[in-house]
């Protein structure tokens, strides 16, 4: 996986900004900083970047489908840094059961849109939105913002 410089610079942006704003509502209320030779280490074990009662954001890093999912009090927020895949968003949970508190993951999604994501793509998936990894052709990582409602 290679990340360009005009990549990182827009990805440690992103980073810092959506700390940043999350944060004023978290109890943690130090900044954090993440350097691109950590980043890139995290994005290819899929590793916990920052952690707070407000947000999660995690390097993610997929090489192959997932199963398709809703979380009923949690916005994820994908900013994609590297290859490619199929994101359905949106729609109704086909065989939806539940695998943790307000999470659900199902067999498949009825009538969503299907989005071809790539380098510099941002998803925004409100709490209680379907959405599903549907095809990963190769490999695909993105940063995730999982903003936190209670």
């Amino acid at each position: 996986m290679t990340i360009n410089v005009k990549t990182s610079l827009v990805l440690a942006v992103a980073l810092a900004a959506g700390a940043v704003l999350l944060s004023q509502d978290a109890d943690e209320s130090a900044p954090l900083f993440v350097g691109h030779d950590e980043m890139l280490a995290k994005f290819q074990n899929g590793d916990l970047v920052a952690e707070a009662s407000a947000y999660r954001v995690t390097a993610s890093h997929r090489n192959k489908a997932g199963q398709p999912e809703v979380h009923e009090t949690v916005t994820d927020i994908f900013y994609v840094t590297d290859g490619r895949a199929t994101v359905v968003l949106g729609g109704e949970l086909v065989g939806g059961k539940m695998t943790r508190p307000h999470e659900y993951r199902g067999d498949a999604i009825r009538n969503g849109q299907a989005h071809e994501v790539g380098p510099g793509d941002v998803l925004v998936i409100p709490a209680g939105t379907p959405h599903w990894f549907q095809t990963v052709p190769n490999e695909v990582s993105y940063l995730v913002v999982k903003v936190i409602q209670e």
